[in-house]
């Protein structure tokens, strides 16, 4: 996580009471991120003021030019990145001015990630690696081979169990990087450009998973670089420059 600014500019969104009728599992208010322009004293803003929300069980995808800020809301979102101004909730806790430490734990509970280079550990099989996902989260050895080979089954892959990451195809191991964030049940999946490195034919496929998952109760937050993708979930939001500049809903 980059950090480097500890004063929040605006303190006072985070610290309103949130009524029911108001609470979504991801909502930001004003957030603004910055970055240092290498070793200049010089900071670039990258986000400025954002607004931002998903109800449950939404599949929100963002979309936006190369540069526009995508894949940074979609950190500041998920806790990965702190901060400098404005107040993010996560799972109806307010991450924004929590130590890097509490904030983990927050995400650990409340969320999982899906990311376009899979991030799987090529010295363990297909289950080992859902297995030791679970194991993080606490569960016994037992159970999380079971929940591993469950959420296997649920995504059509139980034939990867033995395999390792260097033999499957890139399809195959994103639906395992699925299986893995699925075993976890979290309430909330953060995915970026999780079909970048996929051709047309998996994208669909796991475009499709994103979709099942969110039809279950899961709210499914996509940054994609695809118009075509981005139109088959609920809402897309544009991000331009730093900011949201459209917001579009879309019909079944």
């Amino acid at each position: 996580m980059i950090s480097h600014n500890n004063t929040k500019t605006d303190a006072t969104a985070s610290d309103a009471p949130e009524s029911a009728e108001d609470w979504r599992p991801v909502q930001a208010q004003g957030v603004i991120k910055r970055f240092r322009l290498g070793r200049r004293k010089e900071w670039n803003e990258v986000l400025h003021g954002v607004d931002f929300s998903a109800d449950v069980g939404e599949f929100v995808s963002i979309v936006g030019p190369s540069g526009s800020g995508k894949s940074t809301l979609l950190y500041c979102l998920s806790g990965l990145e702190s901060v400098d101004g404005g107040a993010v909730r996560l799972g109806g806790t307010d991450i924004t001015r929590m130590s890097r430490q509490d904030v983990s734990v927050v995400r650990r509970d409340t969320a999982g990630f899906i990311f376009q280079d899979y991030n799987l550990i090529d010295s363990l099989t297909g289950r080992a690696n859902i297995e030791l996902s679970l194991r993080l989260c606490g569960h016994r050895a037992g159970q999380a081979r079971r929940l591993a080979e469950d959420a296997m089954g649920r995504l059509g892959v139980g034939y990867l169990a033995g395999a390792y990451p260097s033999d499957m195809s890139g399809g195959e191991r994103q639906r395992i990087a699925i299986a893995r964030t699925l075993a976890c049940s979290p309430g909330i999946v953060f995915a970026d450009e999780p079909t970048g490195a996929l051709d047309s034919k998996n994208a669909d496929i796991v475009v499709g998973l994103l979709r099942q998952i969110a039809e279950t109760g899961t709210t499914v937050v996509m940054v994609t670089h695809s118009l075509e993708l981005a139109a088959r979930t609920d809402r897309t939001v544009v991000l331009r420059d730093g900011r949201i500049v459209d917001s579009i809903a879309h019909a079944d």
